[in-house]
């Protein structure tokens, strides 16, 4: 069976951090011009560590392309891999760098967002190094060819005198450690279509000593409808959790059994006390919340790297607010 560039692309992706920047820039050259023997060459010859599934992708490109995966016998695990650590804020800046691969990202099409992140060693102390190394993140839509994307962002990079260090994956990929802790600082310089977040609001108004209330006449929902919608809501991704809990305002002899997590379809954030006086009260969610839901049918399954960037944005604003 033959393997496919999305697999190739996979097996970079996890080598991203492990094998050299510039090596690995090569690699995903290679994998654009179809030069899958001289991947199979460089990383069987590397003596790299590799996990169980990477040799057997490497044993298969070796096969089909008459490449001796002898090596390949020898080669350790990675126990011990080389630990980055990434920050945001540095006196790095790239703004050529940005428009590059934006600049690459519009010729080739599929790009959803772009990241960027100063990546440092964890052995070396952020504040006394003056500029880390420039990594690009891309999440791209499932069906863009990530493997042309990659290319031409590192060509455009080049061009612009920039090394090319870009990770772009499709949406829903599984991603490496190396790759979440990037996007877990990461600046996000471009969008194709900034999504917005909204908030749905739990409450119907709070009285002068802070306390929240519902109306007397907040409308309550039939079953059928409240079932609906709380098997919606419940599907919601958490993409914020706290153990923090609050008193039941309409049941306050239950103490603190209000759940204060948040969820979100990347559309709308709601809160779990939402769903708590759903199902124990029956009392309508937001309005507006309840209009998408309607319009978007099908339960939330998961979110993007994107919206999940946009949605916890969007909570760390209102907490800045509040």
């Amino acid at each position: 069976m033959s393997v496919e560039r999305s697999e190739v692309h996979r097996l970079l992706l996890n080598l991203a951090g492990r094998v050299p920047d510039a090596e690995l820039a090569g690699l995903r050259t290679c994998l654009a011009d179809d030069e899958l023997d001289e991947i199979a060459d460089v990383l069987i010859a590397g003596g790299f560590a590799l996990s169980e599934w990477e040799q057997e992708m490497l044993a298969g490109l070796a096969a089909e392309h008459g490449v001796d995966p002898g090596p390949l016998a020898s080669t350790p695990r990675p126990e011990n891999p080389v630990t980055w650590r990434f920050v945001r804020n540095t006196t790095v800046d790239s703004p050529a760098g940005d428009a590059a691969a934006v600049r690459a990202a519009d010729g080739v099409g599929g790009l959803r967002a772009l990241w960027r992140a100063i990546r440092l060693s964890k052995d070396i102390d952020a504040p006394a190094r003056a500029a880390g190394d420039v990594v690009y993140l891309g999440e791209a839509a499932a069906d863009a060819d990530v493997v042309e994307l990659t290319a031409e962002i590192q060509h455009r990079l080049a061009e612009a005198g920039q090394t090319p260090r870009v990770e772009v994956f499709a949406e829903g990929a599984e991603l490496t450690g190396y790759h979440e802790a990037a996007l877990a600082v990461a600046e996000l310089t471009w969008t194709a279509a900034p999504p917005r977040a909204h908030l749905a609001r739990v409450f119907d108004g709070t009285d002068t000593a802070g306390t929240p209330f519902f109306r007397p006449d907040h409308h309550r929902l039939d079953q059928a409808e409240r079932d609906r919608l709380l098997a919606y809501l419940r599907a919601g991704p958490v993409v914020l959790a706290t153990d923090g809990r609050m008193d039941d305002v309409l049941d306050p002899d239950q103490g603190a059994v209000v759940a204060l997590n948040f969820r979100s379809d990347g559309t709308w954030i709601w809160n779990d006390a939402v769903c708590h006086y759903l199902e124990r009260h029956w009392l309508e969610p937001d309005p507006d919340l309840v209009a998408h839901v309607a319009a978007a049918g099908a339960p939330p399954s998961g979110l993007s790297k994107l919206d999940l960037h946009c949605v916890r944005d969007a909570l760390s604003l209102t907490a800045t607010e509040e």
